[in-house]
């Protein structure tokens, strides 16, 4: 449930176009889809409660990784830059409170 509490965080990645980098790739966002809604090809909008389970999370994310050719960058948004996040054309910002589950 989303609290007010809660910190978004911008995950953005970008992995090597070969076989091993589209394994990683692909374990990287099954990991993040089950704990946010995917914005773009490679960006996910994640809300977390604590620092806590972010470094839970990071730390998951970090043992599928080749830290030498992969990269992963975490953006937390506080309230106020999240009011102001802008976008053009096709999209939302991920709420969820927006989200069901019958």
């Amino acid at each position: 449930m989303n609290n007010k509490n809660d910190t978004l965080y911008v995950f953005c990645y970008d992995f090597p176009s070969n076989k091993e980098g589209n394994k990683r790739r692909a374990k990287i966002t099954k990991i993040l889809e089950g704990h946010g809604n995917r914005a773009q090809y490679s960006v996910f909008e994640v809300r977390m409660s604590s620092t806590e389970e972010l470094e839970k999370l990071i730390s998951r994310l970090e043992k599928k990784m080749n830290l030498i050719e992969d990269q992963l960058r975490v953006y937390p948004m506080d309230s106020t830059a999240e009011k102001k996040i802008r976008i053009l054309g096709k999209g939302q910002v991920f709420h969820l409170e927006d989200v069901y589950v019958f």
